[in-house]
C-alpha cells in the first residue's frame, strides 16, 4: 500500500506542475506568436493528463500485485459426508442471517434487585453483529464463506477450521475443539419486539412478588417478554461468544448443524463434547438489557 501511495502522490504532483505551465503560457501570451499560443496552453494539459492516467494505471496494477503477493489461494477436497454436514452448517447460516436481530452479549451480571428490573435475574449488555456471506481478506477459495462480525472481529466458517480475523491478522480454531450450544431464552424487552420473536409473556417495570403492577411507582408501564435463542460458541484456547438470536428455530438450526460438523470432524471415536448441556449452561433465566439508569456494576461473560 505504501508503494501505491507513493506512485500516485508523485503522479499527481508532477502532472500538476505539467499543467500548471499551462497557466504560466496564458500569463505572458502576448509575448508570444497567436499562431502557436493555442498549441502551448493545451500541450502541458494533454501531457499532464496522460502522465496522471499513467500513473494511476500504474499504482492500480501495483495495488493488484500486492493484493495477489498477500493472497492464499485455499482448495478443498471434501468426500461426500463432509460435503453434506458442512453445506447444512452453510444453509444454517444462511438462515440465521434471515433474522431480525442478532445481538452479541457482552457482559452479563446477575442482579437482586429484580423488583426495580422488571423481574429479571440478571442484567446485560449486548450489540448488533451482522451475518451473512462474508469473503474473507486475503484468501481466495470457491467456497462460499459465511461468517460473524462484531466489533473489529470477523468469523469466517471454512471447511477445515473456523478463522478468526482481527487487527488484520488470521487465526484459527479446529472444529474438533470448537465447543456450541443453544437454549430457549426468555429477555424482557424494553426496545421493540423483533418481527420473527414469540412473546411469551408480559411483565411490569416495577413487579411485586406474585408478578402484579407495583402500585407505589405512577410511570409503572407493562413490557413484554420474549423468547430468543441464545448460543455460546468456546473453544480451550480461549474463544467465549455469546449471541442472542430474535429468531429461536433458526438459533437452534444453526447449533444443531454445527454440532454435527463437530462430531464429524472429531472423528468415530469422540464424545458429545460439541454440545453442552452441564447445568452452568442452562439459560433459562429471565433476563433484561442493562439501562443507564441502572446502577449495577460492570459485568463479565457469562
Amino acid at each position: 500500500p505504501t508503494c501505491v501511495w507513493i506512485i500516485g502522490i508523485s503522479s499527481t504532483i508532477l502532472a500538476g506542475a505539467i499543467a500548471s505551465l499551462a497557466f504560466a503560457v496564458l500569463a505572458n501570451g502576448s509575448l508570444l506568436p497567436e499562431s502557436i499560443l493555442p498549441i502551448l496552453v493545451f500541450l502541458p494539459v494533454v501531457v499532464a493528463g496522460a502522465i496522471w492516467l499513467l500513473g494511476m494505471w500504474v499504482a492500480w496494477v501495483t495495488n493488484q500485485q500486492e493484493k495477489l503477493a498477500r493472497t492464499t489461494i485455499l482448495r478443498y477436497h471434501l468426500n461426500e459426508d463432509a460435503k453434506a454436514k458442512f453445506i447444512a452448517v452453510q444453509n444454517a447460516l444462511d438462515a440465521l442471517v434471515k433474522s431480525a436481530c442478532i445481538w452479541r452479549v457482552v457482559s452479563r451480571t446477575p442482579t437482586w434487585d429484580w423488583k426495580r428490573n422488571a423481574g429479571a435475574t440478571s442484567l446485560i449488555n449486548r450489540r448488533r453483529i451482522w451475518a451473512g456471506y462474508m469473503p474473507p481478506p486475503f484468501i481466495q477459495t470457491r467456497i462460499r464463506v459465511y461468517g460473524l462480525s462484531f466489533d473489529s472481529v470477523r468469523l469466517f466458517f471454512l471447511p477445515d477450521q473456523v478463522f478468526v480475523f482481527q487487527n488484520r491478522k488470521y487465526g484459527a480454531i479446529s472444529y474438533a475443539s470448537l465447543q456450541v450450544y443453544a437454549s430457549p431464552t426468555r429477555f424482557i424487552e424494553e426496545e421493540s419486539v423483533p418481527r420473527d420473536s414469540q412473546i411469551v409473556d408480559y411483565t411490569w417495570r416495577y413487579v411485586r412478588k406474585d408478578g402484579g403492577p407495583d402500585m407505589r411507582f405512577r410511570d409503572n408501564r407493562q413490557i413484554p417478554i420474549a423468547l430468543y435463542g441464545y448460543i455460546e460458541l468456546s473453544s480451550p484456547t480461549g474463544l467465549d461468544l455469546h449471541f442472542h438470536v430474535s429468531n429461536l428455530s433458526y438459533a437452534q438450526q444453526f447449533a444443531q448443524a454445527l454440532s454435527d460438523y463437530i462430531r464429524y470432524c472429531q472423528g468415530p471415536n469422540a464424545g458429545s463434547s460439541s454440545s453442552r448441556t452441564s447445568s452452568r449452561h442452562q439459560y433459562q433465566d429471565q433476563t433484561k438489557k442493562k439501562t443507564r439508569e441502572e446502577s449495577a456494576p460492570e459485568a463479565e461473560n457469562p
